[in-house]
């Protein structure tokens, strides 16, 4: 066959590749910038040593593990006490370490209403921004 021919057949093939390489979505090749979420800032003091006690106005994150209807930020009243969903009497804080605080809890619910709390405790907001 001649030459000729050869590059007749490339020459006609050439539209059909064309039209072949539009089919290909191009943002499968080109990366993709997609906006981050929002992010979220809370104020949380840091607890060096777990040192800090808690006081009056202070707020409290209590989480217990399995127990989302027990878990959540709670204040701790002027008389030093939060109450927490189930015990009859407010427990007393005020005073004590997250450590310590952390410990009443668990005291507190192992008490007839759970059998092994697990509790993290969090000095959530420490009154007056300290």
């Amino acid at each position: 066959m001649p030459a000729s021919f050869h590059n007749w057949r490339f020459i006609l093939a050439l539209p059909v590749l064309t039209l072949l390489m539009g089919c290909v979505p191009m943002r499968a090749h080109m990366p993709t910038t997609a906006t981050p979420p929002p992010t979220v800032t809370t104020t949380k003091v840091e607890v060096v040593n777990a040192v800090a006690t808690v006081s009056a106005s202070d707020t409290l994150e209590v989480i217990i593990s399995g127990e989302d209807d027990l878990s959540g930020s709670y204040k701790v009243n002027d008389a030093g006490d939060i109450a927490l969903p189930l015990l009859p009497v407010p427990l007393h804080v005020a005073g004590q370490t997250i450590p310590a605080v952390n410990q009443a809890i668990i005291d507190a619910y192992k008490d007839g209403y759970l059998v092994d709390p697990k509790v993290s405790v969090t000095l959530y907001v420490k009154a007056g921004g300290q």
